[in-house]
């Protein structure tokens, strides 16, 4: 923000309102380390225990409305120094090499990381759970940075559950939101507790009983932190096979404990007039699955309460990324056509996804959720010449 003769200059850069009070994030690192290595070099292991404290999380924080506006309901934004931070993990890498006999070795390399991030303060008093102006990111205490806020899914309503989904002002084949601190009465009848673990009352001092004569209003207030982007842990493993002229390598990985938001579950439209894929098990009486509401031709999606959250799924996920396949021609060959060296290689790419959600089919999660640049499975052959 600039002033010039008593007129008021915004600069905006990617949709942002420029901030000339920004830093750099600074991190404050603690580490220890330990190397070892066992018979003659064979295997090589390196440990590492981190804490990491970071002051000054960039965040791009939606600006109050009287500070204008894209439109009536686009906010501008601005980058701001906003949180601070504690990550505690572990970094360990694996490295091996076995000569099995003259013809035939082995080389592996095993990481892993272990990362536990936490949101420890807000800076200048600012209120929990901020959403990210540019992102579907929120920032929550005691929490990871990437993390979403939104309802919790407890499935969807049975039949047999029609009266406690009535004093949600709800049916059986409705979402089923998780609303915290709510405790069930009776068959029917729900109330709440406050902070205290004490029943919340109305001005009489009657504790406010929720019914089908008095059902419960979901509001913003019900959303809960329900998942984070960030892994609790990855895992990569390569193997390295020859024989003679033959030479396989496979490499492998894993992402575990990660939320995505899956845009292919925006798709599912309960009127039956759009098209989702024939696996998305819907609610029916006959089949009450947990997975969407049931199918309703006067009902739009958006008509049900949490259906946003739908679009959140546990992303975790093993996948082969890759394995390549060469023969190298021998030297005195090669030496005889005036190569030094001659391969010829064959390369499979994303052969094997396996993701820990079954709404994840034929997707995948390595995407993180997104339909743009799909990760497709590719088989490439090669050739390498050495003069």
């Amino acid at each position: 923000v600039q002033k010039m003769n008593n007129f008021r200059v915004e600069w905006f850069c990617n949709g942002l309102i420029s901030n000339q009070n920004v830093v750099w994030e600074k991190s404050y690192n603690t580490n220890i380390g330990l190397d070892l290595s066992f018979f003659n070099r064979r295997i090589d292991l390196t440990m590492d225990y981190f804490i990491t404290k970071t002051d000054g999380v960039l965040w791009a924080q939606s600006l109050p409305v009287v500070n204008g506006g894209y439109n009536a309901s686009n906010q501008y934004a601005m980058t701001r120094n906003i949180a601070k931070t504690k990550n505690k993990g572990l970094e360990m890498a694996l490295n091996t090499h076995n000569i099995v006999n003259r013809d035939f070795t082995w080389d592996s390399s095993l990481t892993f990381t272990y990362n536990n991030e936490k949101i420890t303060s807000l800076i200048g008093g600012t209120a929990d759970h901020i959403k990210n102006a540019n992102s579907d990111y929120w920032l929550n205490l005691g929490y990871p940075v990437n993390s979403f806020y939104a309802y919790k899914i407890d499935g969807m309503w049975g039949t047999s559950e029609a009266a406690d989904a009535a004093a949600f002002g709800c049916s059986p084949g409705d979402i089923k939101i998780n609303v915290p601190n709510m405790v069930k009465s009776a068959t029917g009848q729900y109330y709440k507790v406050g902070d205290d673990g004490q029943p919340l009352t109305n001005g009489d001092g009657n504790i406010i009983y929720y019914n089908s004569e008095n059902p419960y209003a979901y509001s913003e207030n019900d959303n809960q932190v329900i998942g984070h982007n960030s892994p609790k842990w990855t895992l990569g493993f390569q193997n390295r096979f020859t024989y003679k002229g033959f030479d396989l390598t496979i490499y492998m990985f894993m992402r575990w404990g990660q939320m995505i938001k899956y845009d292919m579950m925006g798709y599912y439209d309960p009127t039956g007039v759009g098209n989702f894929p024939t696996y998305f098990n819907y609610w029916t009486e006959d089949n009450q699955s947990n997975d969407f509401p049931a199918l309703n031709a006067s009902r739009s999606i958006n008509s049900y309460t949490g259906y946003a959250s739908l679009n959140y799924v546990d992303g975790s996920y093993f996948k082969i990324k890759n394995i390549t396949l060469g023969y190298t021609l021998p030297q005195r060959l090669m030496s005889k056509a005036g190569f030094s060296q001659f391969r010829v290689y064959a390369t499979l790419t994303n052969p094997l996804v396996i993701a820990k959600s079954h709404l994840l089919k034929d997707y995948d999660p390595e995407m993180n959720g997104s339909f743009n640049y799909p990760l497709t499975k590719q088989l490439v052959f090669g050739l390498n010449l050495s003069f």
